[in-house]
């Protein structure tokens, strides 16, 4: 099953977020640097949810309402992340891709980013 990941670029949505600025990875030894999440009733190709990184937001969250403007694309990987922010701003490419190291660095990722920001519509 292959997920449109283009068709989030530039929307509002809500996210979830199970992994909240500092909490422990379930099954590796990091500490998560970002809020980390996932948009709820939806279906990724590995069966859960569609993840989210949200950038920029240093206090731990829980449910969010987020801008997305980029996409993880891992070329070595079954699944890409989604990419977001509160406003919508999109960080450069090397701030984006300093955040997600501590994840990313064990993929072959390209970015894929929103270069100007117009949200396409609220959900």
């Amino acid at each position: 099953m292959a997920v449109n990941y283009q068709q989030y670029l530039g929307r509002r949505i809500i996210v979830q977020i199970d992994r909240p600025v500092g909490s422990k990875h379930p099954k590796y030894d990091y500490h998560y640097p970002l809020n980390y999440g996932y948009v709820p009733k939806t279906v990724a190709e590995d069966g859960s949810e569609i993840d989210v990184y949200l950038l920029n937001h240093e206090q731990p969250l829980s449910q969010v309402q987020v801008v997305i403007v980029g996409i993880a694309v891992r070329h070595n990987d079954d699944e890409n992340k989604l990419i977001a922010t509160l406003d919508g701003h999109c960080p450069d490419v090397y701030s984006v891709t300093e955040q997600l190291y501590f994840q990313e660095q064990y993929f072959d990722t390209e970015y894929v980013l929103v270069t100007s920001f117009k949200p396409i519509s609220k959900d």
